[in-house]
Order: structure tokens, then sequence, then C-alpha cells
């Protein structure tokens, strides 16, 4: 890879010119052109006010907690501009892991019901009318179809009889109400971690637990 260069104030050690490849050809403040500038060795280049340019690496796994600086720091042994791994945002990191853990509870959720207003609506319906038809047969009641309108049409549909319906109706409504409370006691549990956190590996181990955990649901 070729090696980057940029010019700073002797001064200050501020970067003054953006990252670059050194020219082949420079002119200096004084008027004079230097050929073959890019063979220089570096002390005369700092001389010139050219000093390189290092990106510092991000360790493997630490991808999400750290990034580069945007701000170079002038490392004054080496004679050079740095851009050093820091810790990011951690509150950015906390937001973004806490729409993390809602969204795989919701991926959860959508593994036993399908989303969306009117269809959460039809299901509490066909909950309350199997219910109702399952209690009124136990006790031996009259269960005319009529009463049981949305569970009568999909058991007509499916082919089944209305009782065989009610009780398949209710037992995924039991299964779902068991998978319903799992998931949102490890969706709060896991928001709560995330937020209790105080350094970015703390945040992405209490994501992590948190969605591996949902999806197991």
């Amino acid at each position: 890879m070729t090696r980057r260069y940029a010019q700073i104030d002797l001064e200050t050690k501020q970067m003054i010119s953006a990252a670059q490849a050194l020219p082949v050809r420079h002119v200096t403040s004084c008027g004079a052109v230097i050929t073959d500038f890019g063979k220089l060795p570096d002390t005369v280049l700092f001389s010139l006010g050219w000093v390189p340019v290092v990106h510092e690496t991000i360790e493997p796994g630490r991808e999400e907690t750290h990034m580069l600086s945007a701000v170079p720091v002038y490392d004054e042994e080496n004679r050079r501009l740095v851009f050093p791994v820091i810790p990011c945002d951690l509150e950015g990191l906390k937001d973004e892991s806490l729409a993390a853990i809602d969204e795989a509870a919701s991926e959860a959720s959508a593994r036993y019901i399908s989303e969306g207003t009117g269809q959460g609506m039809r299901y509490l319906l066909k909950q309350a009318e199997a219910r109702a038809f399952l209690a009124a047969a136990a006790a031996g009641g009259e269960t005319p179809p009529a009463d049981y309108p949305v569970i009568a049409a999909e058991a007509e549909a499916v082919g089944e009889s209305l009782e065989m319906r009610a009780g398949r109706i209710a037992a995924l409504a039991d299964a779902w109400t068991a998978a319903a409370a799992a998931i949102e006691a490890l969706r709060v549990s896991g928001k709560e971690a995330v937020a209790a956190a105080t350094t970015g590996t703390a945040v992405i181990e209490a994501r992590d637990s948190a969605i591996n955990a949902l999806e197991d649901v």
C-alpha cells in the first residue's frame, strides 16, 4: 500500500492538507521546484512540512465498540500524524442495541402470530369465541354456530368441526400466551441490561445475550 502523507503547520503541528500520496514534483513556499519529491527521506520531508499519516487498526471483535477518530493526533516521537482508535459513542451504541432487541422480539412474535392491528384483533376475537364455545360445550349448553361466526366460518373453510377448530384455536392461544410472556420478559430485561451498561463491550454483550435468547423462544 502506498504510504500517505499530509502537510502540517510546523509550529502548531496541525494537519493542513488531506492525506495523499507524495507528489512527484513539489513547489515550496519560496517557489523552489523539487523533482522526485516522493523519494526524499522523511527527515527532509518533515523540514518541508510533510509527515506520514497512519491509521491505527481496530482489533478483531472490537468493530462495533470502537472506531477511527476523524481527527488525527500528532506523534512527536515518530514525527507523524496518527488517526487513533477511539471508543464509539456509548449512547448511540445503546440506542442501536435497544432497537435491535425490539426487532428481535418482533421477529420472535412473528413466529407465532402474523403482525398487524387487524390481524391482532381477529386473533383476539377468535380466541374469545373459542373459549366461549368450549366453556358452553363443557357445561352442556347449546353451541349454535351463529353464536361463534368467526370460528364457525374458519372451521367450515378448513373442513373441521366447530369443536375441533375451537380446541385448536384455544391451544394455539395458550401457546402464544406463554411465548408472549417469555418474549416480553427477555425484551424488557435485555433493554434494562443495555441501559445499565457502562462500556461498549458490556452493551454488545447485553444486546447479544437478549437477541440469542429471543431467537430460542
